[in-house]
């Protein structure tokens, strides 16, 4: 899938559409909705995609603060082996958008 400039970093790409489609064509399935969640920006939308990460990915997540003001919100995956990716960023909606961008990149096979 390509992706322009801006999000193809996992760790600063921004809240948008274009990272919303991105996270939508890779997660869903064919039957899926053709309408593509605000999952970046929109709370709900984010927590929903939580439950689809851990039913696709089987780690252990964890969303929640930090004590930064900069960036206030985590969101971290760790498998069995204790490994983990973890993620900053300014709202719990793109934390959580952002570490599905970068689980997608990692650990999906082509």
């Amino acid at each position: 899938m390509n992706l322009s400039l801006g999000i193809e970093n996992p760790y600063r790409c921004p809240a948008g559409r274009e990272l919303d489609a991105f996270i939508h064509q890779s997660l869903k399935d064919s039957s899926s909705s053709l309408e593509i969640p605000d999952y970046s920006t929109n709370e709900t939308a984010a927590r929903m995609l939580t439950q689809v990460l851990k039913q696709r990915y089987r780690g252990k997540f964890s969303v929640g603060r930090t004590k930064s003001t900069i960036q206030p919100f985590y969101a971290r995956y760790e498998t069995r082996y204790r490994q983990y990716h973890e993620v900053l960023a300014d709202s719990y909606a793109l934390a959580v958008s952002r570490l599905s961008m970068l689980l997608i990149q990692r650990l999906t096979t082509a």
